[in-house]
């Protein structure tokens, strides 16, 4: 299973696509940046559904 340190890289690297997706593709239609900024969303959501599954996992195990 995916340790605490690699969810954290996996959000910390959401954030940081999120933030320079639209500077980023200033010079490509704008759905380019749009598009990055939901791959960088989407990686945040899963890390922090990962975090929240085993959360869940390991408290129906007990």
């Amino acid at each position: 299973m995916i340790n605490k340190n690699w969810l954290r890289i996996l959000r910390i690297s959401g954030v940081v696509i999120m933030l320079i997706a639209f500077p980023l593709m200033r010079d490509y239609p704008w759905y380019y940046g749009v598009l990055l900024f939901d791959i960088g969303l989407a990686l945040v959501f899963l890390a922090k559904w990962i975090d929240r599954n085993k959360l869940a996992i390991n408290q129906s195990k007990s």
